[in-house]
């Protein structure tokens, strides 16, 4: 179960309980609580049932632990989050005796006891994913009415937990079991004279404990994380009510299909939880558990996604990442001079230099993509003002995109080169192992990247078109030549007739990497495909090797590495996979459309929460007939909720509506969308 609101969120087990792992109550890159447990008769709940209405708050119904003929006592909870503190209620009743006693022959436990254990560890998120952790001094303080946790930061951080409780338990220490799925590694800090920092492992918790009375027992608990004394801004439930009615007015989708409209029901309100308020709007999150901060790319493409129905997201995400634009040369960090940030972290590991991300610029399609962004925004809302605004960053981007940091050796292409210590492969496929050639060799230098190449194509038609709307007409020639130089260079340098497709990237000396790759759909969207061409790529991304019948697997079967369980070598992205359906729309593919459509929403709806996963397994699809289709294969570690796919049916809806190709499988069909800034009804 996931809740989040602003920059505070919850992770926890199956259960609704936060039980070591990666479960926690997370701000701002810190688990600020590690267990907030509770008990009965010394066991853990049975859970009857769990109701999350909104992504910020959940109800629970529940009993003491097994299950037989009758149970003894109702456990119900509430819990939500406000923006800056996490609350829960507890409600127990009794309607048989609670202490041990024979019942038909057998001895009831007893279960006349509650507990609650609680841990803060102030866990970097670093360090929970499995970075060696840094041995803490956390101070704790017995508060009349609850607990306080403290943590001095190496940083210069000072985090502290409050946890309120009324009525205020019994205290005493309990032991933890360690989780052998995380285990704990350390690192020990030298101090240069031949001593260290003693490393402390600590499995210790702290056990409230309440005798439950006939009558039952009703409890509140509230957790405030704060830092350097400040915590976030608080919301009522009230008004976050109020606000999640009123967003969800905007998504106006309505289909005859309950299945689908669920999935459009719930990508609406994950897209809502995953903002952050930010001084320059609203800004996504990329994903819970690990990517609840700042990112460049992943704001962007959702943007362009859903900006018919939701442009605050746009003109948020393109004044936050030109507030965050580069300025100067950094080696260590990557920030150059117009680049656009690829993330920003907040932790202790980052603001101590462990990791690189405190602002870190290593992505090179964030910068053209925030280009054609900025453009899309300007023709879905007319807001001409916002762009003059925006236009020295405008500028700065486009001057990055033709700089040596960009293209290193100046023959048109942008290029990165593998960041030791940082990200290797600098694109969105950008785990290590994920751009290689045919023979599985790393490409190590000077990497040219065909979909990199394809969004710089769109941006300088982009700029083009801004620079025309602002009355620059010499400028808009300017980038209206350099698109057209571009894609003749791009199509010479990347196409294989022998593959019917596009090269995954281009090596340091030029030669192409003859991969089998999703990646050329993505060339498809930005229109920089000649038309002759556009047959033999639709084509193969539906051959087998390709199609899975969820999705177009983001390697081909029988190429090196391929293995559908990967992160990017065989598995299916539906943000992928929206990109390429936006782009056969471009060119008229409409049967293509709709089937691939067809099963990236089949796969939500078949889903139990009515979501599309960040990825899913590249298995072929099993289908028997006169039966329904069993679900694709999930990938073990995929964020849920996950932004680019929360907003990827919007994406997938705009192709089909821009092909009129709508499965008639969703029945009826009214949207409403913006167009040049003005609401628009379509049927």
């Amino acid at each position: 179960m996931r809740l989040k609101e602003n920059t505070l969120y919850l992770v926890a087990d199956e259960n609704g309980q936060i039980s070591g792992g990666e479960t926690g109550l997370y701000d701002r890159d810190t688990r600020f609580l590690s267990h907030l447990e509770w008990r009965i008769g010394g066991q853990s709940p049975t859970v009857l049932s769990t109701h999350a209405p909104e992504p910020f708050r959940f109800s629970q119904h529940g009993t003491e632990h097994g299950l037989g003929p009758t149970q003894r006592l109702e456990f119900r909870r509430k819990g939500w989050l406000s923006g800056a503190v996490y609350e829960e209620t507890i409600r127990i009743r009794a309607f048989d005796k609670l202490e041990s006693h024979a019942y038909w022959g057998r001895t009831l436990p007893d279960i006349s006891k509650l507990e609650l254990h609680v841990q803060a560890d102030f866990s970097d998120l670093f360090e929970v994913r499995g970075l060696p952790r840094i041995a803490k001094d956390v101070r704790l303080t017995v508060l009349e009415t609850g607990l306080l946790y403290e943590y001095a930061g190496r940083d210069g951080v000072h985090r502290s937990v409050q946890i309120d409780i009324v009525p205020m338990g019994r205290l005493e220490e309990v032991e933890l079991t360690v989780d052998s799925n995380y285990p704990i590694t350390f690192d020990t800090e030298s101090h240069g004279d031949g001593t260290a920092d003693a490393v402390v492992v600590s499995n210790t918790a702290r056990a409230l404990h309440w005798d439950i009375p006939a009558t039952g027992l009703d409890l509140t608990v509230r957790v405030t994380p704060m830092q350097n004394g400040q915590t976030r801004i608080q919301k009522s439930r009230e008004n976050l009510e109020a606000e999640y009615r009123t967003w969800r007015q905007k998504s106006t989708v309505n289909l005859g299909n309950p299945l689908i409209q669920r999935v459009f029901d719930r990508s609406s309100e994950d897209l809502r939880a995953l903002i952050f308020d930010t001084e320059q709007g609203s800004l996504p999150a990329a994903g819970i558990p690990w990517y609840v901060t700042p990112f460049g790319r992943d704001p962007i493409i959702v943007s362009l996604f859903c900006m018919p129905w939701y442009p605050e997201i746009a003109k948020g995400t393109l004044q936050y990442l030109a507030a965050k634009q580069g300025k100067v040369i950094n080696a260590k960090n990557l920030e150059y001079p117009g680049k656009i940030l690829h993330e920003e972290r907040n932790g202790e590991a980052a603001l101590t230099g462990r990791i690189p991300f405190e602002r870190y610029y290593g992505t090179v399609d964030a910068t053209p993509l925030w280009v054609c962004l900025l453009e899309d925004y300007r023709t879905q809302t007319n807001d001409l003002e916002t762009v003059r605004l925006l236009e020295p960053n405008l500028l700065a981007a486009l001057t990055w995109m033709q700089s040596e940091d960009a293209d290193p050796d100046q023959d048109g292409f942008i290029e990165y080169t593998p960041h030791k210590g940082g990200i290797t492969n600098q694109v969105w496929k950008d785990s290590g192992d994920s751009t290689f050639d045919e023979n599985g060799m790393d490409l190590l230098k000077n990497v040219a990247v065909i979909e990199v190449q394809a969004y710089a194509y769109r941006a300088y038609l982009s700029a083009s078109a801004i620079y025309t709307a602002l009355g620059n007409s010499s400028q808009a020639e300017v980038y209206s030549h350099k698109a057209e130089v571009l894609r003749t260079k791009f199509d010479t340098a990347f196409w294989l007739p022998e593959l019917g497709t596009y090269a995954h990237a281009l090596d340091e000396h030029k030669r192409p990497a003859k991969v089998l790759v999703s990646n050329p759909g993505h060339a498809l969207w930005t229109g920089i495909v000649p038309p002759e061409k556009a047959a033999a790529i639709a084509k193969t991304l539906f051959s087998s090797a390709l199609w899975s019948g969820w999705g177009i697997r983001t390697l081909g079967e029988a190429m090196p590495r391929y293995n559908p369980v990967s992160y990017h070598n065989g598995s299916v992205w539906s943000h992928d996979n929206a990109i390429i359906a936006l782009g056969l729309a471009k060119y008229g593919y409409s049967q293509e459309v709709k089937k691939l459509v067809t099963a990236q929403l089949d796969a939500a709806a078949l889903s139990g929460d009515a979501r599309l996963s960040e990825l899913f397994a590249g298995f072929k699809r099993e289908e028997t007939p006169g039966l329904p289709s069993s679900p694709p294969v999930p990938y073990p570690a995929a964020c849920h909720p996950q932004a680019w796919d929360a907003a990827a049916p919007y994406a997938f809806l705009s192709a089909a509506i821009e092909c009129n190709a709508v499965p008639e499988a969703w029945g009826s069909l009214e949207v409403s969308v913006l167009k040049a800034g003005v609401s628009t009804k379509i049927r």
